[in-house]
């Protein structure tokens, strides 16, 4: 097969075309998987922060577990529910939300590891997770907001089609 060499103009045009063909590609609920995770993780952040106030006990921190533990089966039922039976294929939105997730997870998973080993020696740094959850994750600014912007571009587009 060959290559054909592209000029400025068609070069942009098969860029503008590709775009264009992956903003028509939107469905209906691909901003869920963020809003998901976004809500789970601002409403856990929310209420280990609380009860770190009331109970004033680092033991509260393993409530922190609750995000993968909530927001998983979550995700799947919503997968569920969208397309029946089995989870529709994946889209890219899907799949780059998947790789970010895994780093996420990883990384908590270290710092989870450095403040129950930092526990052990007398320190508490917990507020590390804090730091994480709001600065790394970025809850609102990274999941909530562009989830409800994709949830209402594809029913725009739908509406269109």
């Amino acid at each position: 097969m060959e290559e054909k060499k592209l000029n400025e103009r068609e070069s942009l045009e098969l860029i503008t075309r590709m775009i264009q063909e992956t903003k028509n590609k939107l469905e209906v609920g691909d901003g869920n998987v963020l809003l998901i995770w976004g809500y789970v993780s601002v409403l856990t952040a929310i209420l280990v922060y609380v009860l770190l106030l009331l109970a004033q006990t680092p033991q509260v921190n393993w409530l922190w577990f609750l995000i993968p533990l909530i927001g998983y089966p979550v995700m799947k039922r919503e997968e569920r529910k969208e397309t029946g039976v089995k989870p529709r294929s994946s889209s890219y939105i899907d799949k780059v939300s998947a790789g970010i997730w895994k780093s996420v997870g990883i990384v908590a998973c270290v710092f989870v590891a450095i403040c129950m080993a930092f526990m052990f020696y007398g320190y508490n740094c917990w507020v590390l997770m804090f730091a994480y959850a709001f600065i790394i994750i970025g809850f609102i600014l990274m999941m909530i907001i562009p989830g409800h912007i994709i949830n209402r571009k594809a029913k725009k587009l739908c509406r269109k089609n």
